[in-house]
């Protein structure tokens, strides 16, 4: 994936959004240095190794981690949030990750994630069968 190419709305290939006037182009690191040590604590897995698998350069993951990358821009958020396939909002909490919703077009992940409606339930018709005449019962 080359930063043009997307899994949202409907697989690669789709261009993400330009920023409209005014957007939030980048959100705090703490976050995800927050995941990247929670993953790293939990299986115990060397950096380059947690970089792999949230599709992130290990010397970004370094500098996520250091401090020096003290700010994710909206592209990346949006990379890394399909990666681990939660909503930017599951990370950096409700406010901030709507600020760059942006960043998925029309449809917000939340939108995409949502199962559709359950199937309404059936409706049989009812069949009433007529008493034949002359049987009492």
């Amino acid at each position: 994936m080359n930063g043009s190419e997307a899994p949202w709305p409907g697989g690669v290939g789709f261009p993400e959004p330009e920023p409209p006037e005014g957007a939030v182009l980048a959100l705090p690191a703490a976050p995800l240095r927050q995941v990247v040590g929670t993953y790293i604590a939990r299986d115990g897995a060397a950096v380059p190794e947690a970089a792999r698998a949230l599709g992130l350069e290990p010397d970004y993951v370094l500098g996520v981690l250091d401090g020096t990358i003290g700010a994710i821009d909206a592209r990346t958020v949006r990379r890394l949030s399909d990666r681990l396939d939660l909503a930017p909002e599951d990370i950096w909490g409700g406010e901030l990750g709507a600020a760059i919703g942006w960043v998925y077009g029309p449809l917000s992940p939340a939108d995409l994630l949502r199962a559709p409606p359950p199937p309404a339930e059936p409706t049989y018709p009812s069949v009433a069968w007529p008493e034949p005449p002359g049987i009492d019962l």
